[in-house]
């Protein structure tokens, strides 16, 4: 989303943002306990315990948390070779149906996380790097992460509808529609941008 926002699309950009830094966060802790795994096993000839079953839980968690950032942004890959040649209000109609398929495959892979989270936490089970950590402490983060992803995905189709409804068919594609090449252009110059205030 780009220009000015109202307060829920606000709301989402900024939300997500931060959601994504912790994720990237985690990723940089997974690249480190990789790092020490392996100058374990090169200097001392043993591995770091638990790092291949830590690793995997945590990519799992980032990659969840990340996912509602990478919508808000219009991350996602989608098809356009022929959704440039319709009419504004056909491609209006498709963005919409894309936002909705986000909605569903979102609460689908919620639901299905929850019966995994849900069975591990009644079983009692326990990571296999530790006696006394439950592996439900790393999947209810997995898990919240597909809820955050679920409430702003429909959060985000809920704009777009309220959008099209009301005839704004250009704040539509801000919102939910592919990504243009001045998109492109205007996000590149707008990262470089923050680039050059970090590094002054």
């Amino acid at each position: 989303m780009s220009g000015p926002r109202k307060p829920m699309e606000r709301f989402a950009t900024v939300s997500s943002a931060w959601a994504a830094r912790a994720a990237g966060s985690i990723v940089f802790l997974t690249a480190f306990l990789i790092c020490g795994d392996v100058l374990g096993r090169f200097l001392f000839d043993r591995p770091v315990k638990g790092t291949f079953d830590l690793t995997g839980y945590m990519l799992a968690i980032s990659t969840a948390w990340s996912f509602a950032y990478a919508h808000v942004q219009r991350a996602n890959i989608r098809v356009d070779i022929a959704y440039a040649r319709f009419p504004r209000r056909a491609r209006a109609v498709l963005d919409i149906a894309a936002a909705a398929s986000v909605v569903v495959m979102a609460f689908m892979l919620t639901y299905y996380a929850y019966g995994t989270f849900e069975g591990t936490f009644r079983r009692g089970s326990r990571v296999p790097f530790s006696v006394g950590l439950h592996l439900w402490y790393f999947q209810a983060a997995w898990l919240a992460g597909l809820v955050f992803f679920s409430a702003v995905s429909l959060l985000v189709l809920l704009l777009g509808l309220r959008a099209l409804l009301g005839g704004r068919l250009d704040a539509l594609r801000v919102l939910i529609g592919i990504k243009s090449m001045d998109d492109e252009v205007t996000d590149a110059l707008r990262a470089a941008s923050n680039i050059r205030q970090i590094r002054t």
